[in-house]
């Protein structure tokens, strides 16, 4: 199911921020994109989203920045001879060499040695901000799996209202029929006794058996019964919540072969609009299933 969430926070001159993301598939994929250093949390966060989801596409990114703004830069006396001691040995190597080298500025040698010094800080700083993500890793699952909740809800309001409109459809179906019975049947006996005035031969057996496979082919009460139990199979479902995507799909189906069978079977105007309309909700049942885990 459709799901989103991002947390940020700071700690000294790191920051960091989370996104989880999903939609919905027949599977469980999970992807993550995590820093080089940050690996180990792969394990945490697979665990954690598992146990509140199990189908689904899900994508999970950490960004870590570094910030020195207000980390402030503070150098011992022995930092700052190493630095300079090791600028003046490059110097000197390049004029025996013959190569001259562009003095350096105050500013030059302080931006090498933040550079220097600031990865073994980084490498420091992500060892120690591990134990902060791994706590931080539950709230922000929690946060995405809040979103997913929130949506199902909405989604199975939407669903609830459309299986309303097919029980209602439902009902329609069984009245157009029941009211078209009557005047089918005149209809049939005026045309047999026109047909047996035409041709008084004709056997009769045989005539009785056209008519009866006829009023096989045409005869739906078995499609209006199953989709009465569909539309009961549907809101059990809706009533139990949790994990129903994939059954709840297979019901869709079946609502829409039976939906189907009923505008081919249609022998009057009425009932094939009303077998159209049935397809078109049930259409649109099919779509909002595709959202649902």
């Amino acid at each position: 199911m459709t799901g989103f969430a991002t947390m940020s926070g700071q700690s000294g001159a790191l920051n960091w921020a989370w996104e989880l993301r999903s939609v919905n598939g027949r599977g469980f994929d999970i992807r993550f994109r995590l820093p080089g250093q940050c690996e180990t949390l792969e394990t945490s966060l697979r665990h954690a989203i598992s146990r509140v989801c199990s189908r689904g596409r899900v994508s999970v990114s950490l960004n870590i920045g570094h910030d020195h703004r207000d980390a402030g830069i503070l150098f011992d006396r022995l930092e700052l001879d190493a630095v300079l001691d090791a600028t003046r040995m490059i110097a000197d190597a390049a004029r025996d060499r013959g190569i001259s080298l562009t003095p350096d500025s105050p500013s030059g040698i302080l931006a090498s040695a933040i550079a220097t010094r600031g990865s073994g800080e980084r490498e420091s700083d992500l060892s120690e901000l591990t134990p902060i993500l791994e706590r931080e890793i539950v709230k922000v699952v929690e946060s995405w799996d809040e979103s997913r909740l929130s949506e199902g809800r909405l989604i199975g309001e939407v669903l609830d209202s459309q299986v309303g409109s097919i029980a209602s459809l439902v009902e329609d179906a069984e009245k157009t029929v029941t009211g078209s019975q009557s005047g089918a049947a005149d209809r049939l006996r005026d045309n047999v006794a026109k047909l047996l005035d035409a041709k008084g031969d004709l056997d009769e057996g045989r005539i009785a058996l056209e008519l009866a496979l006829l009023a096989v082919r045409s005869d739906v009460s078995e499609e209006i019964d199953r989709m009465r139990a569909h539309v009961v199979s549907a809101r059990q479902l809706l009533e139990t919540g949790g994990v129903i995507g994939r059954r709840f799909d297979f019901l869709a189906q079946e609502l829409n072969r039976e939906a189907n069978t009923l505008c081919s079977k249609a022998s009057s105007s009425g009932l094939n609009a009303v077998g159209l309309e049935l397809k078109v909700v049930v259409d649109q049942l099919r779509e909002q299933v595709q959202n649902v885990e």
